[in-house]
């Protein structure tokens, strides 16, 4: 890592994936052009849009010379194209390292109030709340900042990837992780739950801020989405009975930390093993609500 100037700004590494979001990029990509206090390169990567994303971004390069295209490769998910990134970019002369969505738009200190926290604790990452704003002009405040939990990084993410941004030194040893355990990683196919529980797992601390930092665009074509409201709590149930989620931590647990036995045999998809681990529920899940739902679906067998 260089020596830098104490009156220097610091130096971000924002990494975009992209996916036909012409709609929504120019906005996106200028919230983070203007961010303030802070020094800027946006690395992006397209997963071979036919929308005119593509053009749009080499547009802006002419207006920005800090927005950095990398070759284009076929993805097919945002996690793989987010590792795609991760892999290809040269962080060393970067502090911090971000991920950004196509389609959101983030708040002017967004990256200064991650380096203000970042920089004057023990911290390796952070990450925020967020505002969902809907395409009817609705906007829902949507908290991920409940209190960290003993084994929550091997049951959910710190909340949106696209609030993250994480200390360059930690990302380098990440990196390697990943690489090393390509198949696993893949198979998985988080990249912000991935890299949360590698940080966690570690005994490095997480930040997550109360204050939101991005307006969370909400439409049809959302990889994700908003963890909220009754389709939420519908596709949550859709996962837990096909096995899908019970699969994925157990692919984590296996990824992150093999030797946990005890978490092994209880996530094995049987009732009794579903009960056992309701003495656990407390420190597998952040949210109060989400807690209550998962006794629900453990004490019925849904959690298979």
């Amino acid at each position: 890592m260089p020596i830098r100037k104490s009156d220097s700004k610091p130096n971000f590494a924002v990494l975009l994936a992209t996916y036909n979001g012409v709609f929504w990029i120019e906005k996106q990509l200028r919230s983070i052009i203007i961010q303030t206090k802070v020094s800027v390169t946006v690395f992006v990567s397209d997963d071979m849009s036919n929308d005119g994303t593509f053009e749009q971004i080499s547009s802006l390069t002419k207006d920005f010379n800090n927005i950095k295209i990398l070759p284009r490769i076929k993805h097919g998910t945002p996690a793989l194209n987010f590792h795609y990134l991760l892999k290809s970019c040269d962080f060393s002369n970067f502090d911090y390292i971000a991920f950004a969505d196509q389609d959101d738009i983030w708040f002017l200190d967004k990256l200064f109030s991650a380096h203000t926290k970042l920089s004057s604790s023990n911290y390796s990452a952070y990450s925020s709340d967020i505002i969902a704003r809907y395409a009817n002009g609705k906007e829902k405040y949507i908290k991920k900042s409940y209190p960290a939990k003993k084994y929550d990084y091997l049951f959910e993410s710190a909340g949106p990837g696209c609030t993250y941004v994480i200390k360059s030194e930690v990302i380098d040893k990440y990196v390697n992780f990943i690489k090393s355990n390509k198949k696993l990683v893949d198979e998985i196919n988080c990249h912000d739950w991935t890299i949360y529980a590698y940080i966690r797992s570690r005994n490095q601390r997480w930040f997550i801020d109360s204050k939101p930092t991005i307006f969370y665009r909400q439409h049809e074509m959302n990889a994700e989405g908003v963890n909220s409201g009754v389709l939420a709590y519908f596709k949550r149930l859709k996962s837990c009975l096909s096995g899908e989620y019970r699969n994925k931590c157990l692919s984590m647990l296996i990824l992150i930390e093999p030797e946990n036995v005890m978490l092994k045999q209880l996530l094995n998809g049987r009732w009794l093993s579903g009960l056992k681990l309701l003495f656990y529920i407390n420190e597998i899940r952040r949210s109060p609500k989400i807690r209550v739902l998962m006794v629900i679906l453990l004490i019925f067998g849904f959690l298979r």
